[in-house]
């Protein structure tokens, strides 16, 4: 996961991709604490970046409200039993599709490219990336704000083991 660096402005989306770190810099990065007074942190825009082996599912083109990118991800996880399929849109307009094939099988679907994984491995990936961006969330908001978040994907886990 990237924040938006505070001081860069995205113009042109195409340039994203060809120099990223301009841009972005990785949640997890020391210097964030120093930018926290910079940060909007109630309305945190960043990139979640989905690679599989080499390969980009998501990339830094589909940056966005990280809260709301988690948000759309955990509710899509949580109705996909019920529903078999779940659509939306990534911020550059990117069709999104999460479907079932399987009880065993999921296939994801952005701008008309496809992946199938195991569901267990892609509930498990996705559910705790998010639970460690909503964990940092509170360490740097020092608050309990995303407790509503966290209790969801404790209870969606055992879709993961």
């Amino acid at each position: 996961m990237y924040l938006c660096r505070p001081d860069a402005t995205i113009d042109d989306v195409s340039a994203v991709s060809q120099n990223p770190y301009r841009y972005f810099i990785h949640l997890d990065d020391k210097r964030v604490h120093f930018m926290l007074d910079s940060l909007v942190l109630t309305d945190l825009k960043g990139a979640i970046v989905l690679r599989y082996g080499d390969e980009v599912l998501i990339g830094f083109e589909q940056c966005d409200g990280l809260e709301q990118l988690w948000s759309f991800f955990l509710n899509a996880l949580e109705i996909l039993d019920e529903k078999k399929i779940v659509e939306g849109f990534v911020p550059d307009q990117s069709s999104m599709t999460i479907q079932q094939l399987s009880s065993q099988q999921i296939e994801f679907c952005l701008n008309q490219r496809k992946w199938t994984f195991s569901k267990k491995e892609f509930f498990s990936v996705l559910l705790q990336h998010a639970e460690h961006f909503f964990i940092r969330m509170e360490e740097m908001l020092s608050s309990k704000t995303y407790l509503r978040q966290l209790n969801q994907i404790k209870r969606m886990q055992r879709f993961a083991h």
